[in-house]
């Protein structure tokens, strides 16, 4: 829902919120890097955390669609297939690859 917003400034039903400008949307690049580098940057832990790389934590979601493909409207019907924290799989949506 994060990244909906962050690319379309709207929220889930598709409306534009209170103080949300279209002209401050981000693009999908923008808002995941924003949402994991960022965040770990916010944390002082950019050096353990916020991107795939050796040695760094290895939290991560993994979509049944490739969201910097899709248009940004079709973003909140993405299914999240896993989810991973520390390297391990926590969650597995059933009937994913």
């Amino acid at each position: 829902e994060g990244l909906y917003a962050s690319v379309t400034r709207k929220d889930r039903a598709g409306e534009p919120g209170p103080g949300w400008f279209p002209d401050q949307k981000l693009t999908m690049e923008e808002a995941i890097k924003l949402y994991t580098l960022g965040s770990a940057y916010a944390e002082f832990m950019e050096d353990r955390k916020g991107m795939i790389k050796k040695g760094y934590l290895g939290d991560m979601v993994i979509y049944d669609k490739d969201l910097m493909k899709m248009p940004p409207e079709e973003i909140m019907k993405a299914l999240v297939d896993y989810t991973i924290v520390g390297g391990k799989v926590v969650y597995k949506r059933e009937g994913a690859n």
